[in-house]
C-alpha cells in the first residue's frame, strides 16, 4: 500500500487493535513493575558488588559458584547500576522493552524474507502476542519479569532469538561476526541454554547440507564459537565446588529424571492451550492475508507441511536436550527460570503453525473483524490480570517500603552498632504471580530466609523477625 494514500476504515481498525493490545500489555507490566521491590539475591549481589567491584565479582563467582561467566558479568554490571536506584522499576521496564525490540526485529526479518516487504505493524503484533502469551503462561512469571537478578534469563533468551534469526537470514559479514560473538557469550551463559542453541544450529546445519549437498561454513563457525563458550563454562572450578561430592546421578535415576522433566514441560503446555489459542489465534488471520506470499515461498503444500513437521520435531529435540542437561545438573528440578528460552521458542512455533494454517486455508473464517476481536479480547485479559493483582501488590509494596524505612531509621541512630541485632516486624502475606493464578506465600524466617540473609549482607547488620509484633502495614 502507498503510505501517502489515506487509510481505509478497516486498516485504521486493525492499527487501533494492535496498538490497544500493545498499550494493555505495557500498562499491565508497568503496574506489576511499579509494585516490585528488590528481594533475595538482589540484595545479596548488590552487597557483593559493592565490596568486590565488577571484575572481582565476576571472577569470584566463576571460580566459586558456577561457570556461567557471561551471566556473572551481566549481573555484575546490572547490580552495580542497581545501587543507584532504590526500586527496580527502571530495570524491569528495560528488560521488557529490550525483549520486545528483539522479537520485533526478528519477526520483521522473517516477514521480509517471506514477502520482501517490511511489515512493521504485523511484526509489532506478533512480537506483542508471543511475549504476552509467554507472560501469561510461563512457569514462574514473577521470577522472569519482576525479579531483577532473574531477568537475565529473559534478556539472554530474547537476545539469542534475535541473534539466531539474524544469523539465519543475513549474509552481511559484520552482522555474522556479531552473531558469532553472541553465540560465544551464550555458550558460557547457562548450560541448558547453550545446548539448546547448539542443537538448533546443528539441525539447521544438517538441513542445509541435505538440501544443498555442501557445507555452509557459517554454521560451522557458529558451532565453534558456541563450543568455545561452553568449554569456558565447563572447566570452571565453581561447577565442582557447587556440586560438591554428590557426583552424577545413577543411570536409572537419570533416565527417570529426564522422562519427568520432558513430560512435565508438555503437561504444563496442555493445561495452557486455551490461553495459547487466545493470544496466538490472530496469527491465523494474519496468515490468510499472506496466502499468496507463503505459496510462492514454498514449492507446494507438501513442502510447507514437511517444514512444519520438521520444526515440530526440532522442538521435541530441544525439549529433550533441555531435559537431559537439567537432569544431569540438578536432578528432577526443571528450574522455572532457565526454561524461558524453551518457552519462547515453543510459543513462536505455535504462532508459526497457526500462521501457516491461515495461509493454507485463506477462505475459512475470513473475516477481518476476527483479528480485531482477538486483539481486544487479549488486551482485556491482560488488564484483568493487572486488576486482580493491584490491591495486593500495592499492600505488599507499602509493607516492603515500611520495612526499608524501619531499617534505615534504626541504622541512622548514632548510638547503635552494626553488630547489634535489629528486630523486624514480620511482613504480611506475600502475593506473587505464578502461571495464570496468584500464589500466596508467607514471608517468615523459613520460607523467606533468602530475603533476610540478603538484607543482612546489604545492610551489614544481623536481623531477626519479631514474631510477637504485628505485621508491617
Amino acid at each position: 500500500m502507498d503510505p501517502l494514500l489515506p487509510k481505509t476504515k478497516k486498516e485504521l481498525q486493525k492499527e487501533f487493535s494492535v496498538f490497544f493490545l500493545l498499550a494493555a500489555f505495557l500498562l499491565s507490566h508497568f503496574l506489576f513493575a511499579y509494585y516490585s521491590r528488590y528481594t533475595a539475591d538482589d540484595y545479596s549481589l548488590m552487597a557483593l558488588i559493592r565490596e568486590k567491584g565488577v571484575a572481582r565479582f565476576s571472577v569470584w563467582f566463576y571460580m566459586n559458584h558456577e561457570g556461567c561467566f557471561s551471566t556473572w558479568v551481566y549481573q555484575a554490571l546490572l547490580c552495580k547500576s542497581m545501587l543507584f536506584f532504590s526500586k527496580p522499576l527502571v530495570f524491569l521496564l528495560f528488560f521488557l522493552l529490550l525483549s520486545l525490540f528483539c522479537l520485533y526485529k526478528s519477526f520483521q526479518a522473517l516477514f521480509f524474507a517471506l514477502t520482501h516487504r517490511s511489515e512493521r505493524l504485523y511484526s509489532l503484533l506478533f512480537s506483542v502476542l508471543v511475549l504476552a502469551a509467554f507472560y501469561m503462561t510461563t512457569y514462574g512469571v514473577s521470577e522472569a519479569f519482576y525479579w531483577c537478578v532473574g531477568g537475565v534469563y529473559l534478556v539472554f533468551a530474547s537476545l539469542f532469538i534475535y541473534a539466531f534469526t539474524t544469523f539465519l537470514l543475513s549474509e552481511n559479514k559484520w552482522y555474522l561476526s556479531c552473531c558469532f560473538l553472541a553465540f560465544f557469550l551464550f555458550g558460557m551463559s547457562r548450560l541448558n541454554y547453550a545446548f539448546i542453541a547448539g542443537a538448533l544450529i546443528g539441525v539447521f546445519f544438517i538441513g542445509r547440507w541435505v538440501n544443498l549437498r555442501r557445507i555452509e561454513w557459517k554454521y560451522v563457525f557458529a558451532l565453534i564459537f558456541l563450543v568455545l563458550g561452553v568449554l569456558i563454562y565447563v572447566v570452571a572450578p565453581g561447577n565442582y565446588i557447587r556440586r560438591g561430592s554428590s557426583g552424577l546421578p545413577a543411570m536409572h535415576t537419570l533416565v527417570s529424571d529426564i522422562k519427568g522433566i520432558f513430560l512435565h514441560f508438555f503437561y504444563i503446555k496442555i493445561k495452557k492451550i486455551p490461553v495459547y489459542l487466545t493470544f496466538l489465534l490472530p496469527a491465523y488471520f494474519v496468515g490468510q492475508s499472506f496466502s499468496e506470499s507463503v505459496s510462492a515461498f514454498y514449492r507446494n503444500g507438501k513442502s510447507m507441511r514437511n517444514c512444519l513437521i520438521l520444526l515440530g520435531l526440532t522442538m521435541l529435540l530441544l525439549v529433550f536436550v533441555h531435559s537431559v542437561i537439567m537432569a544431569l545438573a540438578s536432578g528432577a528440578n526443571s528450574h522455572d527460570r532457565t526454561i524461558l528460552l524453551l518457552d519462547l521458542l515453543f510459543i513462536g512455533y505455535g504462532g508459526a503453525v497457526l500462521f501457516h494454517l491461515g495461509a493454507a486455508f485463506p477462505n475459512f473464517l475470513r473475516y477481518k473483524i476476527f483479528l480485531t476481536v482477538c486483539c481486544i479480547v487479549s488486551s482485556f485479559l491482560l488488564l484483568y490480570r493487572a486488576k486482580i493483582y493491584q490491591d495486593a501488590g500495592h499492600k505488599q509494596a507499602m509493607a516492603d517500603d515500611a520495612r526499608t524505612r524501619q531499617i534505615q531509621s534504626a541504622l541512622a541512630k548514632p548510638a547503635r552498632s552494626h553488630a547489634d541485632t535489629l528486630f523486624l516486624a514480620p511482613l504480611p502475606t506475600c502475593v506473587m504471580l505464578y502461571d495464570w493464578d496468584i500464589m500466596k506465600l508467607k514471608k517468615d524466617d523459613t520460607g523467606w530466609g533468602g530475603l533476610n540473609n540478603g538484607l543482612m549482607l546489604f545492610y551489614q547488620t544481623p536481623f531477626k523477625i519479631d514474631s510477637g509484633s504485628a505485621p508491617v502495614r
